[in-house]
């Protein structure tokens, strides 16, 4: 017989709960950059982008950093096509929120974020947050990456799905739903000409600016709505930008999403990506 206490059974890992500060940046202050390990190596500032369906890097730092690509690739982003190189990293770590072997994309096409966010090394996309419950306190610059806190489904949270990116149903003016992507990396709303033409939204004033995601200049312009609104969450009265990225984004997502719910919506709320239950909800 083996005596009690003479074999010894390791404890179970404990849950990821950990939270970094976010730094602002961009001219109006509503891109998100969060510290994030590379290799080991770091931290260095990369945008906090649930429209991102992978992680990116920009050349210039894959460069610096002797990060080796096997491939190629192009892909769709919201401002416009993003050429890629394919790489493999050993470890990407924000916080106590760790992953090994992820492959990323090598943007070469990163100049416009540059100019904008000189720091932005890069975009922590989907599949790294996806592993985790993600939680965006906007008034206190915060996010949290969690194992241990999940959303029931109720009333007061909205459900998402997951395909390249984010995407949630949107009412605009009480019309719809309207599929929409929801992205944190996206400092404007945004929305089709189709959809804002059938609702007869009236124009403010035209736009040149990086938009969603940064990848570029968007041009187009701005018109009003009374509300905007998923589930139980809206915002009122504001502007949203009409921009003629959709069909590509359409085509190359295989989605038939006509907006995009960016930072004016989050506003300072407590945002909560929940993706194991896919769930979402905003506390103001």
């Amino acid at each position: 017989m083996i005596p009690v206490g003479a074999v010894s059974v390791p404890a179970p890992p404990r849950a990821v709960h950990t939270t970094v500060s976010i730094t602002r940046a961009g001219k109006s202050r509503r891109v998100l950059l969060v510290p994030v390990m590379i290799n080991g190596k770091g931290p260095f500032q990369f945008i906090l982008d649930t429209g991102a369906p992978t992680t990116v890097l920009s050349k210039r730092f894959a460069d610096s950093q002797h990060i080796e690509t096997q491939s190629h690739a192009t892909g769709q982003g919201a401002a416009g096509e993003v050429s890629a190189s394919i790489g493999a990293l050993d470890s990407v770590q924000v916080g106590d929120a760790h992953r090994e072997s992820l492959e990323v994309g090598v943007v070469a096409n990163f100049d416009e974020i540059h100019r904008r966010i000189p720091d932005a090394a890069g975009a922590l996309g989907l599949d790294f947050l996806r592993n985790y419950t993600v939680i965006i306190d906007y008034a206190h610059d915060t996010v949290t990456l969690a194992e241990d806190v999940h959303l029931p489904a109720s009333n007061e949270s909205v459900p998402f799905e997951i395909g390249p990116v984010l995407y949630a149903e949107v009412k605009i003016n009480g019309y719809g739903p309207f599929p929409f992507v929801i992205d944190t990396g996206a400092t404007e709303n945004a929305l089709d000409p189709v959809i804002a033409t059938k609702l007869n939204l009236p124009v403010r004033r035209d736009a040149s600016l990086g938009a969603a995601g940064g990848n570029g200049v968007n041009t187009g312009r701005f018109v009003a709505f009374t509300s905007l609104q998923a589930g139980p969450y809206s915002q009122h009265d504001g502007l949203i930008l009409v921009t003629d990225i959709f069909p590509p984004l359409r085509a190359a997502m295989n989605h038939d999403l006509v907006g995009i719910i960016g930072y004016p919506f989050f506003g300072d709320g407590k945002v909560t990506f929940d993706f194991l239950n896919l769930r979402l909800s905003i506390v103001k």
